[in-house]
């Protein structure tokens, strides 16, 4: 039994949003040229985040859910490929459409 799985749920979002909050916290405090934040240096500060990141992320990885989906029976594989070549084609005429209106204001 892996126990990173047994952390409940609310106490892992905790976890994560307390990460990010600190995170923004201290890359705010490094944007802003600050070097230390009464007795923490603040690059000191980002690498012990860097190692807690990693720690988080593991915990993250172990509690996700496969969620496989089966294709439906019916699907049609060339429907779906034509519908798709249709749009790009769509795509395609609209920015020659752009590409035609920008040559003509440069002069090519």
């Amino acid at each position: 039994m892996n126990p990173l799985t047994q952390i409940p749920a609310r106490v892992r979002g905790g976890l994560y949003w307390a990460y990010v909050a600190a995170g923004t916290f201290f890359g705010g405090l490094q944007v802003a040229q600050v070097e230390h934040l009464g007795h923490i240096e603040v690059v000191k500060a980002l690498a012990v985040m860097a190692y807690i990141g990693t720690a988080l992320g593991v915990t993250a990885a172990s509690n996700l859910r496969s969620k496989v989906t089966a294709a439906p029976a019916n699907l049609d594989q060339s429907q779906i490929l034509n519908d798709q070549l249709g749009e790009l084609r769509k795509i395609n005429g609209h920015l020659e459409a752009l590409a035609g209106g920008a040559a003509g204001r440069f002069g090519r």
